[in-house]
């Protein structure tokens, strides 16, 4: 067991977060790195936080501070600088308070943020405590504009809230998870707590555990965050002043991006054995994937099982498209030529058309074409 105290680091913590750190405002005081690569700080709180690393890989975080309310946050935050989408979880193992329910709504979450600085607009997802007035309910809440207020969101539980009933923090397998997707921010959480709840306002129901991930919010982010911001784990106390006695101690693992394995194709409920899934074109014939295509080893337009209304019999692929007629049974056209180039033809052409055999397959329309490209030029004593 490691414990690590910064009480006595401020002056040279500050100077540090103001030299590395151009985004962080006098009230965040980096503190150095913790599990996990996360930094240590401490926003608008003077209450000096106590690190413990315990063996099993998991790490406890005891920090004061106000609240992550209103437009003003005081806590403790774990963080690290993300950019781009990203979908990051992490289990809570316990949260434990010196006064639970004077201090009420004493919270472990994880939170993205767009600065350091205390009015910053963010996007949490909380654990409550199951000794407090809020009875270990999952709360997500977001500030969307740079020292507004904190709003409550759309969610998905009774009525729309974006709070779960009472008993949904099943310590210590409670999971919180942020995922963004461009400019839409999904909160989750997970826990052993499969119980359904009729909503008798609505007669809506919504699960307060899942054995899974269950979305809580999903919250559109505008243009107040940016693609680089801090992403990582809130703690604090909610005391009723920034600088109050009392304090949370919060465990967390697991902390990281959310697994994603691969989806595994079924049919008819069984999973599809790898040799027969889809893959790299061409591969074994899959249901829906990969299409078989065959025209008839004698040439001739449509397939016999393929009816084609109004297109007449299908014949050998000619002058035509697949599936005309030959152009020279059409209307107009006759084995000799159309009737708008009917006259007399000179021995020079008779002699040039014998020394020059039309191709097969060709129409009398087509011939003459030909043959007009390739006109002999008049010689004397063959007129």
């Amino acid at each position: 067991m490691k414990t690590t105290s910064v009480r006595n680091a401020w002056a040279l913590s500050l100077l540090i977060s103001v030299s590395l750190s151009p985004v962080c405002s006098p009230n965040a005081r980096a503190q150095g790195t913790v599990q996990w690569g996360l930094t240590l700080t401490n926003i608008n709180n003077p209450t000096a936080p106590v690190v413990v690393t315990n063996g099993d890989s998991s790490f406890t975080i005891t920090a004061g501070g106000g609240d992550t309310w209103d437009n003003s946050d005081s806590f403790t935050y774990a963080y690290q600088e993300v950019t781009g989408d990203f979908d990051v979880r992490v289990r809570v193992r316990s949260l434990v308070a010196t006064d639970p329910v004077g201090q009420d709504s004493q919270k472990g979450s994880l939170m993205a943020r767009v600065n350091l600085t205390a009015g910053s607009p963010n996007i949490q997802i909380n654990a409550l405590d199951l000794n407090s007035g809020r009875q270990g309910r999952i709360e997500s809440i977001g500030r969307f504009a740079q020292d507004a207020g904190t709003d409550d969101l759309d969610g998905t539980q009774g009525g729309g809230s974006d709070t779960t009933p009472g008993g949904a923090s099943t310590y210590p397998d409670v999971w919180l998870r942020i995922q963004r997707q461009g400019d839409k921010f999904i909160t989750y959480f997970a826990n052993t707590n499969a119980a359904v709840i009729n909503h008798p306002g609505d007669n809506s129901s919504y699960a307060i555990g899942t054995n899974g991930w269950q979305i809580l919010c999903v919250a559109a982010a505008g243009t107040n965050f940016p693609k680089t911001m801090f992403v990582g784990l809130s703690t604090v106390a909610h005391n009723s002043t920034i600088d109050g006695a009392e304090t949370v101690s919060v465990t967390y693992d697991s902390y990281g991006n959310t697994p994603n394995p691969p989806t595994i194709p079924t049919s008819g409920g069984l999973p599809v054995a790898a040799t027969n899934a889809p893959g790299t074109f061409p591969n074994q014939t899959v249901l829906g994937v990969n299409w078989n295509i065959s025209l008839p080893d004698d040439g001739l337009g449509y397939p016999g099982d393929i009816v084609q209304s109004a297109q007449g019999a299908p014949s050998q692929l000619s002058g035509g498209r697949a599936g005309f007629p030959d152009p020279s049974a059409r209307p107009g056209f006759g084995t000799t030529k159309p009737r708008a180039l009917q006259q007399p033809e000179s021995p020079a052409h008779r002699q040039w058309r014998h020394e020059h055999p039309c191709l097969p397959g060709l129409g009398a329309f087509a011939q003459l074409r030909f043959r007009d490209r390739h006109r002999p030029q008049k010689r004397p004593g063959l007129e």
